[in-house]
């Protein structure tokens, strides 16, 4: 909530010498796929990208995240949120449900700052007319400080 993004959290958690999730389970003595990681503190930025999304954390329980089409097509397919089925409060939170959806709010609405360091309050905003992909919001040393743009992901 603090502002902070999944690589700067993780350093944070590398730095104060938090185990990460394979060390803690081994440390714990429960088993795990991994192997012994060579740096127990070492956070990997996915890893707490999918902390930060796990709605689990809250104290529920997340039924039907994903389904197949068929018993022959053996692909999984991510549900909708409105297909899934949510029990509260099955489990001890760790974080509370208000927590869960400020930082969810703050995830949607986060945008790069260029090289530069700004960023432009239309960042993830604006879509191109004629591929309907993200415009890239960019900025130039080189030139006037006006000459801020938006260019086509695809382009």
């Amino acid at each position: 909530m603090e502002g902070k993004g999944p690589s700067q959290i993780a350093a944070l958690l590398e730095k104060e010498k938090v185990l990460n999730p394979a060390a803690y389970k081994q440390r714990e003595g429960r088993k795990t796929p991994h192997q012994t990681p060579e740096n127990e503190y070492r956070w990997h930025e996915s890893t707490v990208a999918y902390i930060l999304e796990y709605m689990e954390y809250t104290g529920c329980t997340v039924n039907f995240k994903t389904y197949t089409n068929s018993i022959w097509d053996k692909k999984q397919r991510d549900n909708p949120m409105e297909n899934r089925k949510i029990f509260y409060n099955t489990h001890p939170a760790i974080i509370s449900l208000e927590v869960f959806d400020k930082v969810q709010k703050i995830r949607q609405q986060r945008h790069r700052r260029t090289t530069t360091g700004k960023s432009n309050m239309f960042s993830g905003l604006v879509f191109c007319n004629d591929c309907k992909q993200k415009l890239y919001y960019s900025t130039s040393n080189y030139f006037e400080k006006q000459q801020d743009f938006f260019i086509c992901s695809t382009h």
